[in-house]
């Protein structure tokens, strides 16, 4: 029983699934027609209210949640526990008073102060711009709730009228300045510090967005996970290693990161056999609601459900395709697709130009959709990849039979292919119709048996195992002091380029006062997102490393940039390498090595005459 005015936690027995501390969600913002991934960062965040009784606070950054109450709408959806809040920067930052924007300053040194102007007011609203030649955004003034001046954001620092540098000034109610900042980032951060407080915290971000913003964030009482929800590279069926461009700023530089969280075994495997890392990767897949699936229920097995946004990644159109290909065998058949996007004008087109109106109906974005696997008899997924296919788990608890692509990554961990569903070589639409004709024309004891098989598979992902799962990971974690390493720098003794590898020699001063876990030597191209390192031993100041020429094969043309990783003390301390002129034999078939105007070691792909001093 909870007693009134008291706090939540002290008066529920609280359960011991997690480590003790402040849990929070960590999104950009909360949309009214969201996809899998905030659906996903919702129902975890319930998931770890729940199973631990602990408050879970979301929080995000959009400035249009600021006048949403976003919380009780989702609460009213039934979409996220009544432990679960909502905060928001600015709906912060625009009700605070002056002594809690006060906090804001927090102990890191001002901005260089620059000339403040504010733009005249010219109505309500809480926001103020001023727009470029080309209509960019130059200027934004904020306004709090009491109507006083918050914050201006000037934009074209160098340059008036020229978008270039940034000055982001803070005010308090009588217009004195709390806080200037030379980048958005760092009012990002300082908010953050002011949420923490000083408090052991267990912070879970999910989007890519916030993942490249706060790839630089770290705090002695912060233990900071970021989910990678997706495929890490950018084109799965190229072959040539290229990350996701969205991701890419944090995928290279992972080891920054206290936890890093695969949804499945096999990306994670993949990405340590890739040398991403080895410290921080594990495995916590998305859990999955108890639907409460009949086996024996009545459903009519020609009707098939899709769920999930129209867009070009989910490949849709085969699944049109198959459903084209099996209306001679299966004549009533019917696939319901739930889900809107970008491709769904194309998709109506390509029904109507393969004549199956009947048999393929949109329903357009729907609330609950996933409850619609419990009238269908078998679902489809079609995509390019997945991060682990939350969808299949649905189908799968309601005990509609999953048909899928045998993509990465999710379908091969979760389905065993004629037990619990049917796995499709990624493509092959005369497969993928050849496995709706075959559950459409099963009999009822096979199909109740394979029900019941999607229905035991679900329960491996039901939220007590993964909040339980989360526990362990949390429990993996100290809030040991951040290892920084200001003095660190790495200098090229001597460079040996073969057609196997590049050799170097590298001087390595600055890392006293840590035990490194782990020493590699990384490189990043400019123009495109390829990244990979290799692992170094260091003895003294003595760094040796030898680097398959392998490794850049794939790459197009290119140039690269070489830095020295020391990880350790909870953090990936980077130096770029210097130069001076490069020593040693450095010019092979496939790199030439040279050193740039800054004096750091770079390389050239395809080799060539390198334009010293880019």
């Amino acid at each position: 029983m909870v007693k009134v005015g008291q706090g939540l936690n002290r008066w529920f027995p609280r359960k011991t699934v997690l480590p003790k501390g402040d849990y929070y969600t960590l999104t950009w913002g909360i949309s009214y027609e969201f996809g899998g991934r905030t659906t996903v960062a919702l129902e975890r965040s319930s998931v770890l209210a729940r199973q631990g009784n602990q408050r879970v606070t979301i929080l995000t950054l959009a400035p249009e949640m600021k006048d949403r109450d976003r919380e009780s709408e989702l609460r009213a959806d039934g979409r996220i526990d009544r432990r679960v809040s909502v905060r928001n920067l600015w709906k912060d930052l625009t009700s605070w008073s002056d002594r809690k924007l006060r906090r804001m300053a927090g102990t890191n040194d001002m901005a260089d102060a620059g000339p403040v102007e504010s733009l005249p007011r010219t109505s309500d609203a809480w926001s103020e711009y001023r727009f470029g030649s080309n209509g960019e955004v130059l200027q934004v003034d904020r306004y709090a709730d009491d109507g006083s001046l918050l914050l201006i954001d000037q934009r074209d620092t160098i340059k008036r009228g020229t978008k270039g540098g940034r000055l982001l000034t803070l005010l308090d109610s009588k217009g004195s300045v709390v806080k200037q900042w030379n980048g958005a980032t760092d009012l990002y951060s300082a908010w953050l510090d002011t949420v923490f407080a000083g408090r052991p915290s267990y912070v879970v971000n999910d989007s890519k967005l916030t993942g490249r913003i706060f790839r630089n964030y770290r705090r002695d009482n912060v233990v900071y996970a970021q989910m990678l929800h997706n495929h890490y590279l950018g084109d799965q069926t190229a072959g040539t290693g290229e990350l996701s461009p969205q991701e890419f700023q944090y995928l290279s530089c992972l080891d920054r990161f206290d936890v890093a969280i695969t949804l499945t075994d096999h990306q994670r495997a993949d990405m340590i056999d890739a040398g991403f890392s080895s410290k921080v990767l594990r495995t916590v897949p998305n859990s999955t609601a108890d639907l409460h699936g009949d086996p024996k229920a009545h459903r009519n097995r020609c009707q098939g459900a899709m769920v999930g946004r129209l867009v070009k990644h989910k490949r849709v159109e085969d699944a049109l395709a198959a459903v084209a290909q099996s209306l001679g065998r299966v004549p009533d058949l019917v696939l319901d697709i739930y889900g809107d996007g970008t491709a769904r004008t194309m998709l109506e087109q390509t029904r109507q130009a393969l004549g199956i109106g009947a048999a393929v109906r949109f329903h357009g974005h729907t609330q609950r959709a996933k409850r619609h696997f419990l009238e269908a008899s078998f679902s489809v997924l079609s995509s390019r990849s997945e991060g682990q296919g939350l969808v299949l788990l649905e189908s799968m608890s309601a005990g509609c039979i999953p048909i899928a692509y045998d993509i990465e990554y999710g379908p091969r961990d979760i389905i065993a292919n004629g037990i619990n569903g049917f796995l499709v070589s990624p493509g092959d639409t005369d497969a993928l119709s050849e496995a709706i004709v075959r559950v459409t024309t099963m009999n009822e004891s096979e199909l109740a048996e394979m029900r019941a098989a999607a229905i035991d598979r679900a329960a491996d992902f039901y939220e007590e195992r993964i909040a339980k799962r989360w526990g362990e990971v949390f429990a993996e974690q100290r809030f040991t002091p951040i290892t920084r390493l200001p003095d660190l720098n790495a200098k090229l003794e001597s460079a040996d380029v073969t057609d196997e590898r590049i050799d170097l020699k590298v001087n390595v001063d600055g890392v006293d006062g840590i035990q490194p876990e782990s020493v590699a030597v990384s490189w990043t191209t400019r123009q495109r997102y390829f990244s990979s390192k290799s692992p170094a031993s260091l003895n003294g100041s003595s760094l040796s490393v030898s680097i398959p020429i392998d490794n850049f094969m794939n790459v197009p043309p290119d140039r690269i940039d070489f830095s020295v990783d020391i990880v350790g003390g909870r953090n990936l301390n980077r130096v770029r390498i210097t130069s001076g002129d490069s020593k040693g034999r450095n010019v092979g078939t496939v790199i030439e090595l040279y050193s740039t105007k800054n004096g750091n070691l770079s390389g050239l792909l395809p080799a060539g005459t390198a334009a010293s001093g880019v």
